[in-house]
């Protein structure tokens, strides 16, 4: 039987269009971001959260190792080192400068701002990057990651640096806080060796002892916020008035009416109903949440009988963003959590708990794995993929140690994937990993 040869070219274009076509919907470009190292800890989880919803259904997300301006006395961290993310997010033992002398010129790119008080976030030290190798990053004045159909999305694999000004991230796409090993055996120590709770690392034993978290904001940016009155509340009086307000609460279990009040003085609501403090089994430790360093202050606090930070036992050697990670864990574990005034971290306190007391985590779980392009960051950047994301982790004296023994940051990657290897190894032999 012959084919006629119209017949023939008409399914030579269909076979054409149809092979178009699938490449089009599998390939898929992966993208990563480039912190913005002007925020804190939230605001970056924040940023990465908002970029993954925006991307992750066209694109395989990266990040990178990065500062934050908040916590000066720490090294470079990437998410994947304080929650549990690697499901969703491939995180690089790469830093930005290391990034750009990687990818292709004009492969990063940066939106510009249209709002003259964002003009900084134009500027390589947001985003801790070399003056020298600013020049390889594209100035765009939009970038469209997902809101375009793939045929009309440009080819080839994505660098964006900050999070987007003018897009709005889907509030439904979320990431579950779960905090890594390592903080939780923190908590669990402060709670256990500290404040001489009963408490499991699961934090689900029935027999644990109730504690109260209160989160008092202090410092020049709370002084900003009082001084203009965008906080009027207990966070801008003296100290006496402070533990006042806090005692009144403890002793009558009940809280202020907040009939009358301005919205800056009315007290937080982790959930959608205060739970009332018992009177007659009060917790057993109030602890004071607080970036107070007056230490005159602080000792007043441990004289009406109240927790600090100084009081979890924990060694003195963590950073400041250790320690910020740990009374983080502390307001999402309370029992109770007491908070005046808007931050930021109340939001992120909020959403913890809620995600924590939600039952249903399908909502939660990453998509299924997404198909590669020729051009894809990953084959690029194949070699500086952390070995966590493969199921195991270097130990902190094991890095320290790495890090002591080289100078050049590409021998200490090098060593970094020996030692790994080394560990996946024993995991494959069943040896275990540490």
């Amino acid at each position: 039987m012959s084919v006629h040869p119209f017949h023939s070219f008409l399914l030579s274009i269909l076979l054409v269009t149809l092979v178009r076509t699938s490449s089009k919907t599998s390939c898929i470009n992966d993208v990563v971001l480039v912190p913005t190292t002007a925020l804190g800890f939230i605001g970056q989880f924040e940023e990465l959260e908002a970029f993954w919803s925006l991307t992750h259904d066209n694109r395989k997300v990266f990040s990178i190792l990065h500062h934050s301006h908040h916590f000066s006395d720490a090294s470079m961290y990437s998410m994947c080192d304080i929650v549990e993310i690697s499901d969703y997010v491939t995180c690089l033992v790469l830093t930005a400068n290391q990034l750009l002398n990687l990818l292709p010129p004009s492969t990063c790119m940066l939106e510009k701002r249209h709002d003259s008080t964002q003009k900084w976030l134009e500027s390589p030290a947001a985003y801790n990057i070399s003056q020298s190798l600013f020049n390889l990053v594209k100035p765009v004045r939009q970038m469209k990651l997902s809101s375009a159909p793939p045929s009309q999305r440009g080819p080839g694999p994505m660098c964006a640096l900050g999070m987007l000004s003018e897009s709005e991230a889907d509030p439904a796409q979320v990431f579950p806080i779960i905090f890594k090993e390592k903080y939780k055996l923190l908590l669990h120590e402060a709670l256990v060796g500290g404040l001489l709770l009963n408490h499991t690392v699961d934090g689900r034993s029935k027999r644990r002892n109730k504690y109260v978290v209160v989160h008092w904001r202090r410092g020049l940016d709370q002084k900003v916020k009082c001084d203009g009155g965008e906080d009027r509340s207990v966070n801008c009086g003296t100290i006496e008035k402070f533990v006042q307000h806090v005692a009144r609460i403890m002793r009558t279990g009940e809280y202020p009416s907040e009939e009358h009040v301005h919205i800056s003085e009315k007290m937080f609501r982790r959930s959608g109903k205060l739970e009332a403090i018992d009177t007659k089994n009060l917790p057993k430790v109030v602890y004071i949440s607080t970036n107070e360093e007056n230490t005159t202050i602080l000792k007043e606090l441990q004289r009406y009988g109240f927790k600090i930070f100084s009081d979890l036992g924990l060694p003195s050697s963590l950073s400041s963003l250790d320690k910020f990670i740990v009374d983080l864990q502390l307001m999402i574990d309370s029992d109770y959590f007491l908070a005046w005034g808007g931050s930021p971290i109340h939001n992120f306190v909020k959403n913890a708990y809620n995600l924590r007391e939600n039952k249903n985590t399908e909502q939660f779980k990453p998509q299924s794995p997404l198909p590669s392009c020729k051009d894809n960051i990953s084959d690029v950047l194949i070699d500086y993929i952390r070995p966590e994301d493969a199921g195991f982790e270097l130990l902190p004296h094991e890095i320290d140690a790495m890090k002591a023994q080289h100078s050049s940051t590409t021998d200490a990657h090098h060593h970094w994937h020996e030692i790994a290897n080394e560990k996946y190894q024993k995991i494959l032999k069943g040896e275990g990993g540490s």
